[in-house]
């Protein structure tokens, strides 16, 4: 994967904020920070993140995450970053749908 897609999800942490950041392991964490573009550093926002071009791969490891580590944490206080992580996730099948690239398919098959 390119450095720029672990730019991507970890600006994608960030703007999701410490209570998901602080649930990822250590040593994956440090895996997406030292696998990062310096050059490269979006910056979203949740009112911005679902209007921004976010690459397949970066939603995929997004994905992941999400099954792994955040789905039990369900409350009135995180449903904002819930639909942020939902959108995402709309990205891919959106992105699947009008380019039909068997790139998308395969990460779709990840999820």
């Amino acid at each position: 994967m390119s450095p720029e897609i672990y730019s991507e999800v970890f600006s994608i942490l960030k703007v999701l904020g410490n209570k998901y950041i602080d649930v990822v392991p250590k040593d994956m964490l440090n895996t997406i920070k030292n696998s990062m573009d310096i050059n490269y550093q979006p910056k979203y926002t949740i009112d911005t993140i679902s209007k921004e071009k976010i690459h397949p791969e970066a939603l995929a490891i997004i994905a992941y995450l999400n099954l792994q580590f955040w789905h039990k944490d369900i409350d009135e206080d995180n449903i904002i970053n819930i639909l942020c992580i939902l959108t995402l996730f709309l990205q891919i099948f959106i992105n699947i749908h009008l380019n039909h690239k068997k790139e998308n398919f395969e990460i779709l098959l990840l999820l």
